[in-house]
């Protein structure tokens, strides 16, 4: 997919728009916002990946009680959980800590899921995903890695 194109090709400037623009878009209407996420995400631009993690982080914080959505973005990231370009993975990572913070079962079986499927997740993203979770939840994840 070729690169959308970037103006602002910088860190903050993707973590604004990916919050008050496709973070706020995800609370308001969820369901027409998700094709555009993964769209997002198959990108070739780091920064435009990064902001759809930025975007998950947003609606973390602003959706706390709907765990269907919360599996839905997951979902959407589980093709992503390999990445290695690390403002993409910095991105991702974040989003992921903020459903761990929120939701820490259904991050910690994710990340379980993911390992035993033999899929090689960043030292980075993994350290960002399991800043929340307890020791307990994280030490099951180690071993499964």
């Amino acid at each position: 997919m070729p690169a959308i194109d970037i103006k602002g090709d910088k860190w903050y400037v993707c973590d604004i728009i990916g919050e008050r623009s496709i973070g706020q878009a995800l609370v308001d209407y969820f369901d027409e916002t998700l094709p555009w996420l993964e769209k997002f995400l198959n990108d070739d631009n780091k920064w435009v990946k990064r902001s759809a993690g930025t975007a998950i982080h947003f609606f973390g914080k602003r959706v706390r009680n709907d765990a269907g959505k919360t599996k839905k973005l997951l979902n959407l990231l589980e093709p992503h959980i390999e990445e290695k370009q690390a403002d993409a993975v910095k991105g991702i990572g974040w989003g992921l800590k903020t459903t761990g913070r929120y939701h820490p079962d259904i991050l910690s079986g994710f990340l379980i899921k993911q390992l035993k499927n033999k899929n090689k997740i960043s030292k980075l993203m993994m350290r960002k995903a399991t800043t929340y979770l307890s020791k307990e939840k994280r030490l099951k994840i180690e071993t499964c890695a």
